[in-house]
């Protein structure tokens, strides 16, 4: 998408890189006073919020989150193992909702798409108190924005990452 992603064939063992962080601001740790989030991941979107949870994990943080997590498929879900661990476990209280939107005839969870009408069902009071985060292709991006303006949740409680490759 970039420079750096036009000329990764040409790249070879041994090549110098410098290597920056992350400038932005979505991130948990920019805002210590939240105690309780909502993060919806489309597909590997998930991978910024997965890097918010391991922190929370690892330092213990007393947080409470609710992650909508949708994928095409059940296969498709990226750190399944991990999520379910970090749900199990104490710090952060973490809820996990999979929203499958071409599900298996095993599959017993949320099916579709994640809409309005799953946000308002599955985030209830939340959406009058908590602060959003989300990370997803574009369209997914764009849907939830419009459902949380629709729903009443002020900008102010929402940080974006575009996460398309």
């Amino acid at each position: 998408m970039g420079d750096f992603t036009a000329t990764i064939g040409k790249t070879k063992p041994g090549d110098e890189a410098v290597i920056q962080g992350p400038f932005g601001s979505f991130s948990h740790v920019m805002h210590p006073e939240l105690r309780d989030l909502v993060f919806i991941a489309g597909g590997i979107g998930i991978t910024p919020l997965m890097s918010n949870l391991r922190h929370m994990r690892d330092t213990g943080t007393d947080k409470k989150v609710l992650l909508l997590y949708a994928n095409s498929t059940e296969a498709d879900i990226a750190f399944r193992d991990e999520l379910a661990a970090m749900e199990a476990g104490e710090k952060p209280q973490l809820q996990v909702v999979h929203i499958i939107s071409h599900p298996g005839d095993d599959w017993t969870g949320e099916k579709g798409h994640l809409d309005r009408e799953k946000l308002q069902r599955l985030c209830g009071d939340r959406l009058a108190r908590s602060t959003f985060f989300i990370s997803g292709p574009p369209g997914l991006v764009a849907a939830m924005l419009s459902s949380l303006d629709e729903v009443g949740v002020d900008q102010s409680r929402i940080s974006v990452e575009y996460f398309a490759l």
